[in-house]
């Protein structure tokens, strides 16, 4: 997949890229060596969609998997976009829609032919998140998002 990314000559960030932990290497240290493992066999510099593959392994390894994920949130590996909701020149796009900015972020990677799942255990944000089909992004704003130095990766 890396090689194919590569030899594509399409952008990296017009490519979305996912994989998956699998239930044998879920756990707090094995969670991170088999993230970085999938970096170094893809050669990339982030993945944009890390999916734990199942529950099975029970709560207790699963949480652990989380938190090694979100380790790696941290230090850029894997992408997130919550970090950037505070934006200043996101939240003008989202003030001139009269939207969040998160639903401005969902409709952006929506436009980008991405599929987005947001992430919320609260049911105000979740009905939000939802509420993201009664609107376009201009293209100038579409390219705002994609182009400025905000880095924006879903």
């Amino acid at each position: 997949v890396g090689n194919a990314v590569r030899k594509s000559g399409i952008p990296r960030d017009q490519i979305f890229v996912t994989t998956k932990l699998y239930d044998t290497d879920q756990g707090y240290s094995s969670a991170i060596d088999a993230c970085e493992l999938s970096l170094d066999k893809l050669g990339l510099e982030y993945i944009d969609l890390y999916l734990i593959h199942s529950p099975n392994p029970g709560a207790v390894k699963r949480n652990e998997s989380w938190k090694a994920l979100e380790k790696m949130v941290g230090l850029g590996k894997v992408k997130s976009i919550g970090h950037k909701l505070d934006d200043p020149l996101l939240r003008v796009i989202a003030a001139k829609y009269s939207k969040t900015p998160a639903q401005v972020l969902i409709r952006w990677s929506l436009q980008r032919g991405h599929i987005v799942i947001p992430k919320s255990a609260n049911k105000d944000r979740i009905e939000s998140n939802a509420d993201v089909f009664d609107f376009d992004l201009a293209d100038g704003d579409m390219s705002i998002l994609s182009y400025s130095n905000l880095d924006y990766h879903c």
